[in-house]
Formats: structure tokens, sequence, C-alpha cells
């Protein structure tokens, strides 16, 4: 067997490319220099696409479970808004920002992510990488 492709961070990025890797029979290490899972959020919204995604994995019903519809959003500058979005316009089954914790992201993931056998390592940090001549030569 190959040596496994490591992926250094378990945030949803590092999940989801564990999944899809080890879905495809790819050996995965996922590594995180953090002591644990994120109990807080850095992310709050889940776009229409990404749901149809994780749809295709078994992953979007529970989320959107436990996440809010925002069907509307606005951005303000100098004390006015200057544009508003229509989440309604997405061409989705999935027409809204779905708004949920990246911890609850997360946590999902990584529940779908141990059931493909790669549980992340936690406090392992990628510290280097180097290349020896014989290992450039495939």
């Amino acid at each position: 067997m190959s040596n496994p492709v490591l992926i250094a961070g378990a945030g949803p990025t590092g999940l989801t490319a564990a999944l899809e890797l080890s879905r495809m029979g790819v050996a995965v290490r996922l590594i995180d220099k953090r002591e644990g899972p994120a109990s807080t959020s850095r992310a709050i919204g889940v776009q229409a696409r990404t749901l149809e995604l994780f749809e295709q994995r078994g992953l979007a019903q529970e989320m959107v479970r436990l996440g809010n519809r925002g069907r509307f959003g606005s951005i303000y500058g100098g004390g006015k808004r200057v544009f508003r979005l229509d989440f309604g316009h997405v061409e989705s089954r999935y027409p809204f920002m779905l708004l949920i914790s990246q911890a609850e992201t997360e946590r999902i993931l990584r529940e779908a992510v141990a059931r493909q056998g790669v549980p992340p390592e936690w406090n392992t940090e990628l510290a280097g990488i180097g290349q020896d001549a014989l290992s450039s030569q495939g």
C-alpha cells in the first residue's frame, strides 16, 4: 500500500478533502495541531452549492435541521444599506444561505470521516516537508 495523503488541518476543508479521498479508496492521514475539535465558530454560513454536494454524501439533511435558513442579507457601509442579497433567486433545492455554526458543520463532517475510518489526529502539527533525491525520481 502506498503512503497516505497527508491532510494538515481538520477544519471544514480538510475534513471534506479527507471524506472525498477516503470514499475513493485513497489512504488518508488527517492531522491537526489543535488539542481537539473547535468549540467556537469562525464561519456561520453554508452556501446552496455546498449543501447540494453534502446532500450527495447524506450530510445536508442534518445540517438543514440544525441550521436556520437565511433568505436575505444586507451589506452596510457608512451607516447605509449598500446592497441587499436575495438568496431566493438561487437555482437550487436550497435557495437560502444556511446559518449554522462552523463547530456543528465540523462535527457532522468529522462523524462522516470517522465512518470512513479516518479519525483526526489531534495535537499533531506539520512542522516541515522535505524531499530527497530518490523520491523525486518516481
